[in-house]
């Protein structure tokens, strides 16, 4: 590393991510002409999810603190909600993928 800068930079990504498959795939921003990671752009990429992730696990609080939809209730309203939080959930899931968090 040649100056304080990409060093932060390599170790804010080392920080958050234990497999950078996910972050890479199909990215080749992240990455210089020689394939090698550009960590500043890579820091730019997991500042954005962790953003991304935190907008998700509110979404994700809101409906689990503001709907009680028992899987005892039948309701269209309940079905619609357990729908909604599936898939919030899963982008949850998906958006952590390959990170230490």
């Amino acid at each position: 590393m040649s100056s304080a800068q990409e060093k932060a930079d390599y170790e804010f990504v080392n920080k958050y991510w234990s497999d950078f498959g996910p972050m890479t795939y199909g990215r080749f921003d992240i990455c210089d002409m020689e394939g090698q990671m550009d960590y500043s752009a890579a820091r730019k990429f997991t500042e954005e999810r962790l953003e991304e992730i935190k907008q998700v696990e509110r979404a994700v609080l809101y409906l689990n603190e503001t709907f009680a939809c028992g899987p005892e209730l039948n309701c269209v309203d309940c079905d619609i909600m357990r729908g909604t939080k599936s898939r919030e959930e899963a982008a949850l899931k998906e958006l952590r993928r390959g990170m230490k968090i």
